[in-house]
Formats: structure tokens, C-alpha cells, sequence
């Protein structure tokens, strides 16, 4: 597909989606892929977010893959 194909039919779909979260997080991503030499910079929400997940590492307050795993599997039989 040549790239004036693909952006006709980015286009359109942009076009079709009403969703303000959906398109803030496309522009997002476009715009934080458009710009690979520029280094991310987190809000204070994101910084907040890691400090607690770290956090909750240290107090053993996570799951291992395998844990998780199991869990999908009952979710998914229930």
C-alpha cells in the first residue's frame, strides 16, 4: 500500500471516531513517535504513578507473571 493510500485511510478513520480520550491518546502517540530524538517528559501524574508502583514493589505488593496468569484463567471460567 503506498503512503497516500495509508494516510487517506488514517484520515477517514480519524474522521469517524468521536471519542475525545481515543483521539487525545492517537495524538499522543503521533506525536511522541513524530519526534524520536526528543526525550519524554512524564507529567506529574505519570511521576506519581511510578513512585507508588515502586513502592508498592518494595512492600512485596505485586504479582509474578505466572500469578497473574491464573488469576485471567478463573476470571475467564467464571
Amino acid at each position: 500500500m503506498e503512503t497516500s493510500e495509508l494516510k487517506e485511510k488514517l484520515i477517514a478513520r480519524i474522521e469517524s471516531v468521536s471519542d475525545k480520550n481515543l483521539l487525545s491518546d492517537m495524538l499522543k502517540f503521533l506525536e511522541t513517535n513524530s519526534t524520536p530524538d526528543e526525550i519524554y517528559k512524564l507529567s506529574e501524574e505519570e511521576f506519581q504513578a511510578i513512585n507508588v508502583a515502586r513502592e508498592q514493589i518494595k512492600n512485596g505488593e505485586s504479582y509474578t507473571q505466572t500469578e497473574i496468569e491464573k488469576e485471567v484463567q478463573k476470571w475467564l471460567k467464571e
